[in-house]
């Protein structure tokens, strides 16, 4: 049974040096839309990495997450809390705001793999969940390098 992870347990918050390559196909369950995001957006958005980074994140919409559940079966999920905490995320579990973060592993002694990121929207608008009034049609998130081949 999976339990509470608490900010201070060292090896327990390892990552896994994942290559975004591998997004696709570890994303080929998932049918709904997904961004790749964070530092490694920037780096695919400069072409060439600009710094090193430890995890990767995945950003989906706040309505697709237990498509989660369904794509991602028998692996560890667990959401972060603003207290810096790692909670089991169940499937008859619904995040709401603030939580944001869900972090994923396909065994518990596994590194993490990636960080799954739920993001707002109302209808066919993005928006920002720090600030409701950035918004940007959801047609126009992102974009598709050719080498990655995200889906969206």
């Amino acid at each position: 049974m999976p339990a509470v992870i608490g900010f201070d347990y060292g090896d327990l918050w390892k990552w896994e040096d994942f290559d975004p390559s591998r997004l696709s196909s570890l994303m080929s369950t998932f049918d709904a839309p997904w961004w790749v995001a964070g530092g490694r957006a920037l780096d695919l958005w400069m072409g060439h990495p600009t710094r090193a980074h430890l995890d990767v994140d995945v950003a989906i919409l706040r309505a697709d997450q237990k498509l989660l559940h369904e794509a991602f079966g028998g692996w560890e999920l667990y959401y972060a809390t603003p207290d810096h905490r790692l909670l089991p995320y169940r499937s008859e579990c619904w995040l709401e705001e603030p939580l944001h973060g869900v972090w994923a592993r396909p065994a518990s002694d596994s590194p993490w793999l990636c960080e799954f990121l739920l993001n707002e929207h109302e209808g066919q608008q993005w928006v920002y969940r720090r600030n409701p009034a950035v918004r940007k049609p959801l047609a126009e998130v992102g974009f598709m390098p050719r080498r990655l081949g995200c889906r969206s």
